[in-house]
């Protein structure tokens, strides 16, 4: 296996060690494709750390490869064969956390490859990806390793996790104009709930108008949650939707809108069951966005509104129909 001569003086050092590992955690892996990473992905990463990190940067990575060749993060065992998704993120990643990687390899390396598996999960490879190239954009611009991990969490709501929000936010006041700068290209960030659907950096006083903004859910055949058409309810700040089995929360903003399971509201009296009725139109009226509602839906089973926006169900969709303020699109 052809490397760097640098991550070589490591493999030979460690090599006892290393082998024990192998053993140990890798014995129902495939070892040309072990071998590979470590060709194509670890010896990079090594050569770029230099003489002071090599050996734990190597190490580190070493223990990666275990874990993400297991988990299908790693290419194949071809020697043709082009590196993964992940592979070719982190290093094209790594090397631009500067200080931050380099003096704590272990830490960023492990932040970098589960904050990209969990992208991965909830979105794809692609905006997994994008995620760590913009996360290594602005590690620079960090002071701290805190406020790396912190500049994470928010590029990672930006990048479509719309449940990290109101971390995300947290993050963002706690640390200063500066930071939303780096990190949301906006020096203040309106929190406010019926701003969600404002993109951070618009201008304080952007038009707004009223919306169906998305829709979420979806029929359990083809990938949703939901058996049967469902119906939403709120508790507390948060909207839910049930179709008697599946139950959800929802979460949706400018960056996004995404369904998780919501184990925590099954005792919620306010969830009705799938099935109902009709909703009668003066029902609806005295809800939250009630005229919009009316206007734009037909068969309405269940109306709600919460933190800013309001969802809605129809009798015919496993959607669920998310409405919110958005910035105004005409005159």
């Amino acid at each position: 296996m052809p490397v760097s001569e640098r991550f070589r003086a490591v493999l030979e050092a460690r090599r006892e060690s290393l082998n024990e590992r192998f053993a140990r955690r890798g014995k129902n892996l495939d070892p040309r494709a072990f071998l590979e990473y470590l060709r194509r992905t670890a010896d990079p990463l090594v050569d770029a750390a230099g003489d002071g990190a090599a050996e734990l940067v190597a190490t580190t990575l070493f223990d990666l490869g275990l874990v993400a060749l297991e988990r299908g993060l790693v290419g194949s065992g071809d020697e043709a064969g082009a590196p993964s998704p992940f592979e070719a993120a982190l290093v094209a990643a790594l090397p631009h956390m500067e200080r931050h990687w380099t003096s704590a390899p272990a830490i960023v390396t492990r932040a970098a490859a589960n904050g990209y598996e969990h992208l991965r999960r909830a979105l794809d490879d692609r905006r997994a990806a994008e995620w760590l190239g913009a996360w290594a954009a602005v590690a620079g611009g960090c002071a701290s390793r805190d406020e790396l991990l912190d500049a994470g969490l928010v590029l990672a709501w930006k990048a479509g996790l719309a449940e990290a929000r109101r971390q995300a936010l947290a993050c963002v006041a706690a640390r200063g104009a500066a930071f939303a700068k780096v990190t949301l290209g906006a020096i203040a960030v309106d929190a406010r709930p019926e701003r969600r659907f404002v993109a951070p950096d618009a201008e304080a006083d952007t038009a707004v108008e009223l919306a169906a903004i998305t829709r979420v859910g979806g029929f359990r055949g083809f990938g949703g949650p939901f058996r049967v058409p469902p119906t939403v309810a709120a508790v507390g700040e948060q909207l839910v939707a049930s179709d008697g089995e599946a139950l959800v929360v929802l979460h949706a903003d400018v960056f996004g809108a995404r369904v998780l399971p919501a184990p925590w509201a099954r005792d919620a009296a306010a969830l009705t069951q799938s099935g109902a009725a009709i909703c009668h139109s003066d029902e609806i009226a005295k809800r939250g966005f009630g005229a919009f509602v009316l206007d734009h839906f037909r068969d309405v089973t269940s109306v709600a509104s919460a933190g800013g926006l309001a969802a809605v169900t129809t009798a015919d969709s496993h959607h669920v129909a998310i409405v919110g303020w958005r910035a105004r699109t005409h005159p």
